[in-house]
């Protein structure tokens, strides 16, 4: 069977004006802040080359032919469903935390029964472990399934957890040709009934996403 490309670009145009622009990809590529990061710097990147004449004359928006011409874009676009729910219809909701310091491990724990308790979701037994690393150019992402919150050592009750806004990420202030967008969404799907929780080094501190089956 098809799977879903790990990264993919969907571009949308509305009749009465406007687009709608979703990136996505597996957090095995790119965290949620490390994306929003890659589009901040391509916009400011692509704004400079324009101040500059740099920019390729033909622009992207040449490919909106595929939506005039319906029967190019069949030949030339796969497409695939998108949805908030699993493949296997289960539901899930994400919180974002932001902590000082701390050991990876511990904070997830603690994420995942905070999460579940603002959520007012059992917590899940098992969940997946991503974390980033806090240097890409030299580190690496790693990743840890399975996991047991009881398995964990209990120091992430220490860390005091704040609950964070998807603004920080700052994809509202993303401007391409000169336009902000007008509404920006997140979405994190997990597999089946575990959760994920997916650290993010910022900082001194982290960005923690914990998400949980419901």
């Amino acid at each position: 069977a098809d799977r879903p490309p790990v990264h993919a670009l969907q571009l949308n145009r509305f009749q009465g004006g406007g687009y709608a622009v979703g990136v996505s990809c597996t957090v095995l590529l790119s965290d949620p802040l490390s994306l929003a990061r890659f589009l901040r710097a391509w916009a400011r990147t692509h704004a400079e080359m324009k101040e500059q004449g740099k920019v390729a004359p033909t622009p992207m928006m040449q490919y909106m032919a595929y939506f005039q011409r319906p029967e190019i874009c069949c030949k030339r676009i796969r497409s695939f469903p998108v949805d908030s729910v699993a493949a296997d219809g289960v539901h899930a909701q994400t919180v974002l935390f932001r902590a000082a310091a701390g050991d990876p491990r511990a904070l997830a724990a603690a994420c995942i029964d905070r999460a579940s308790e603002e959520l007012g979701a059992d917590r899940p037994s098992r969940f997946t472990l991503v974390v980033g690393p806090g240097d890409p150019a030299r580190g690496a992402t790693t990743v840890e399934t399975s996991v047991t919150a009881d398995g964990l050592k209990k120091g992430g009750a220490g860390h005091a957890l704040e609950a964070a806004d998807w603004g920080e990420l700052g994809l509202e202030e993303l401007t391409i040709r000169d336009l902000k967008p007008v509404h920006v969404s997140y979405r994190i799907v997990s597999g089946g009934d575990e959760g994920l929780v997916v650290v993010m080094p910022d900082g001194d501190g982290f960005l923690i996403t914990a998400t949980v089956p419901k």
